[in-house]
């Protein structure tokens, strides 16, 4: 059934696939990002999405697209703070989901899906994990009916070092004594996560915390299905990293990070 649906960060590494892949499949999307449409969006099914350049932490700017929407998707997230413009982990990671909740329950929005996260990433301040529990707290405030995405770890090739470090964490599953360990962590293709969201957005048997081991399995068929389409699969590029030396390196280097979480 075709469904609308708002898409906070959708100019984003997740948001903008979860627009293509919304859209591919019938459905009316909206996208509220600070940089409205992306300049490197593929006319194909960039044309179809309806992008609004505003800011989520000022609601006035993007309220009106709400009434008739039926489920809402926040995708928006940041690994580093920009101080001097206030975009800090609690503002934007936390805060950001209470506005938005509280705004799509307000326009008759009941469906919310927040992309949370199940850990931190590395190098970054725990308070990035910290503020995105804000946000899944803020959201039982509210009568919606929520739906918590917890990947740990999205690679695509929009963002190569995210595929050089799924390389070498694929590499280090096969390690014996360490794939236990890697496995529990494994990567997911963005493609797959957006197409969790979107399940997640239009079905209505979801409903509360989705942990890596399901988000695979909401993927399910639709994510199988996306896997054997010619055009997708054009996009499936191969590893940037220069062989198993280099991966086997950046193993190496994430389990110490583990070891220090």
């Amino acid at each position: 059934m075709r469904q609308r649906f708002l898409v906070f960060g959708g100019s984003g590494f997740i948001g903008s696939q979860v627009c293509r892949i919304a859209v591919e499949q019938g459905h009316d999307v909206i996208s509220v990002s600070r940089h409205g449409r992306p300049a490197d969006a593929e006319p194909a099914w960039a044309d179809r999405v309806e992008w609004v350049a505003a800011n989520i932490l000022e609601p006035e700017t993007w309220r009106d697209h709400l009434p008739g929407c039926d489920a809402v998707v926040h995708c928006v997230g940041i690994v580093a703070e920009d101080h001097d413009a206030g975009y800090t982990f609690e503002r934007v990671n936390g805060d950001s989901v209470e506005i938005a909740a509280w705004e799509a329950k307000e326009a008759g929005v009941d469906r919310f899906v927040f992309v949370s996260a199940k850990d931190r990433p590395p190098f970054v301040s725990p308070r990035y994990l910290a503020a995105k529990r804000i946000g899944e707290t803020a959201l039982h405030r509210y009568d919606v009916r929520e739906i918590i995405l917890r990947p740990r770890f999205v690679v695509g090739p929009q963002r190569p070092i995210t595929q050089v470090l799924g390389g070498a964490m694929t590499l280090a599953e096969k390690v014996p004594g360490l794939g236990h360990r890697f496995h529990d962590d494994r990567p997911l293709r963005v493609e797959q996560v957006a197409t969790a969201i979107v399940k997640a957005a239009t079905d209505l048997d979801y409903q509360g915390v989705v942990s890596l081991d399901n988000i695979e399995y909401v993927a399910g068929d639709d994510w199988k299905q996306y896997q054997q389409n010619g055009s997708t699969l054009a996009r499936l590029r191969p590893l940037l990293v220069g062989g198993a030396v280099a991966g086997a390196a950046a193993g190496v280097v994430w389990s110490l990070l583990r070891r220090g979480d």
